[in-house]
């Protein structure tokens, strides 16, 4: 109940925020033919002073009414004519636009990328409101409904067709309107030659049961944001009328809200009924992303809440053409040494206008480019995994005289040789402590470990880099590695089987990779963590009725009580430096409130580790060069 409280109020703040901050007005009824004129001049390549905004309207094929925002070339910053010629066209396919206008083309769009340098750049530019959302009809909007995909086809190729389009488009943009790009992708339009999904995935229950668990943090952002905008942009049209500016906003905004459907959690529609991954999930859950040969470039970050997520995607879309770009970017802007917006243009002038700038050869050798964190390096590799990676097990073992056993946040150790002996450890999960355990705090604003950039950490972090020292340490067990004897990059995927019983048929893993911190003060100690820090690396999440995390998780079983189980879990992807002297931790528990929901069955979980039990970690280890 309490669950479901916090849940409702976070939709309601979210709804008031959304109306507090709207305002619109009207705009220009951009109309044009269905097929461009094939004797139409197609654009040079070069820079623009001026720009153009036009509100555009279409049909689709179900006789409903979508509304694209459009920002075109000018000559010159006075001019209120467009440029003469064709142009490509980038959009965003949209669910956080709003009705009227977006001035100047929005600025700084979200997530760190100049719309309006596109234009300078000589593209059309603008926001396609997805159907339901800004003055677009055919809401409301909902992931799982083909017609919404097929309607983001409709605007694709209407903006294919007009005499000003060369008619190649490329798309952007991260969170729900990255998902818009994934899920359109399967029908292909074929005016789509491009596209940039940031910080998304096409795999709707990896992101809402991560390894098969209900997370709250998932449905709390996808519930509140995108539901609290779609219960304000219920998809009214209202044309152009001979009223002021405001008073046509309001009749918009007025209209939506008569017709709001409430509550309202349109990405997840019935996803709480639906905990394993059955029909409901085969129609909107997952994107049929391996028929999909857009190019993409995938952007994401190894904190955000769809790291796992855009992983996914790059490793399931179907194209030759793909690239990955990681920790460059989160959900609140960007690092230094990847400028997003010079990125996209070089993405979309390679594939849009054909120019020869250099992605050719990084699609040969180096399609995965990423900055390890603690190292704040940017670095590049031939793909994802990295080819020349080193997996390493790291086995649970007992505690040594070796290790800080005299602490009582610690019960055993981490060793590369597998245990000769067996031994176990015990904890304690309760409902209650579910609640308290976990997260050292929801979020932060920026790294305190990188004063060189303080955005890079998104606001919706999977686990917060917080002191993991802070969690009740009778509710888990702790393994801690001697220190590390060099510097040592973690880089790619990580998993953990581990071998537990429980006294209850159904118990929920966590399991947290942990840099531990010398307990010597670091020189800057006002950007430096504590000494002897935990700084949580990443998390991994398993049901344990599902056992694994290679599980097609549309079976549940019973946990045996009482008897040594094997679990697979897969941890978040990594790529992290752990310097030379720290030591590296494993953390198992049955709670990370509030990330995830804390199951309500309360248990005693005792973890093994022997020859026929050898529980041990995989680490993706990158050799030095």
């Amino acid at each position: 109940m309490k669950s479901t409280r916090m849940l409702s109020t976070l939709v309601l703040v979210a709804i008031f925020c959304i109306f507090t901050a709207c305002g619109g007005g009207g705009g220009n009824s951009a109309t044009a033919p269905t097929t461009a004129p094939a004797a139409a001049k197609v654009s040079e390549s070069r820079t623009y002073e001026g720009m153009v905004t036009e509100q555009a309207y279409f049909t689709t094929r179900y006789g409903d009414t979508m509304n694209i925002d459009l920002c075109f070339p000018a000559e010159s910053a006075d001019s209120t004519e467009k440029a003469p010629g064709r142009f490509p066209v980038i959009v965003e396919l949209s669910y956080t636009t709003r009705a009227g206008p977006v001035p100047d083309c929005g600025g700084v769009a979200d997530l760190g990328v100049s719309f309006p340098e596109f234009v300078r750049n000589g593209y059309v530019a603008g926001y396609v409101n997805v159907p339901g959302t800004g003055e677009s009809e055919g809401g409301p909007w909902n992931y799982g409904d083909p017609a919404w995909a097929l309607r983001n086809y409709d605007a694709i190729e209407w903006l294919g067709a007009q005499e000003w389009s060369t008619g190649n488009v490329g798309t952007i943009g991260g969170s729900g309107n990255g998902v818009s790009q994934v899920q359109t992708a399967p029908y292909a339009p074929p005016s789509w030659k491009a596209m940039i999904p940031q910080v998304t995935s096409g795999n709707g229950y990896m992101l809402l049961y991560p390894g098969g668990i209900r997370s709250f943090a998932t449905a709390s952002l996808v519930c509140s944001i995108p539901g609290g905008m779609a219960y304000g942009q219920n998809g009214t049209y209202a044309p152009p009328q001979d009223q002021s500016e405001w008073e046509r906003s309001v009749k918009i905004w007025t209209d939506k809200v008569y017709t709001a459907q409430t509550p309202y959690c349109p990405a997840v529609y019935g996803f709480w009924d639906h905990p394993q991954k059955d029909e409901f999930w085969d129609a909107f859950g997952i994107a049929n992303r391996e028929i999909t040969d857009i190019p993409a470039w995938v952007w994401s970050a190894w904190d955000d809440l769809f790291v796992a997520g855009s992983i996914d995607d790059y490793e399931h879309f179907g194209g030759k053409d793909n690239m990955l770009a990681f920790g460059f970017m989160s959900h609140a802007g960007n690092a230094p040494g990847f400028d997003l917006t010079n990125e996209a243009l070089r993405w979309f002038d390679y594939w849009l206008k054909d120019e020869k700038n250099g992605i050719e050869d990084e699609l040969d050798s180096a399609r995965f480019r990423y900055m390890t964190y603690q190292e704040w390096e940017s670095k590049e590799a031939d793909n994802w995994p990295i080819a020349n990676t080193q997996y390493t097990k790291l086995y649970l073992k007992a505690g040594s005289s070796e290790l800080p056993m005299g602490d009582p946040l610690v019960e055993g150790a981490l060793s590369g040789l597998p245990p000769t002996t067996a031994g176990s450890n015990a904890y304690t999960y309760s409902p209650i402590d579910g609640l308290r355990n976990g997260y050292t705090g929801f979020s932060q604003t920026h790294n305190e470990t990188n004063p060189e950039n303080r955005d890079i950490v998104g606001y919706n972090d999977p686990g917060d880099r917080g002191d993991q020292r802070l969690e009740n340490p009778l509710s888990r067990v702790v393994y801690m590695s001697d220190p590390v004897e060099e510097d040592m990059e973690i880089t790619g995927p990580i998993t953990m089987t581990l071998f537990a019983s429980t006294t209850a048929a159904d118990t929920d893993f966590i399991v947290k990779l942990i840099d531990v911190f010398p307990d010597d003060p670091a020189e800057d100690i006002l950007t430096a963590p504590q000494p002897g820090a935990w700084l949580m690396i990443q998390p991994g999440y398993l049901k344990g009725t599902f056992r694994s995390y290679e599980s097609d998780y549309r079976r549940q079983e019973a946990i045996p009580v009482g008897e040594v189980v094997e679990y697979n879990i897969a941890l978040f992807p990594a790529s992290w430096l752990v310097k030379k002297g720290h030591r590296i931790a494993v953390a198992i528990s049955s709670s990370d409130f509030p990330y995830v929901f804390p199951n309500e069955n309360p248990a005693d979980i005792t973890v093994h580790y022997s020859e026929e039990y050898p529980s041990h970690i995989v680490l993706p280890i990158i050799p030095k060069k």
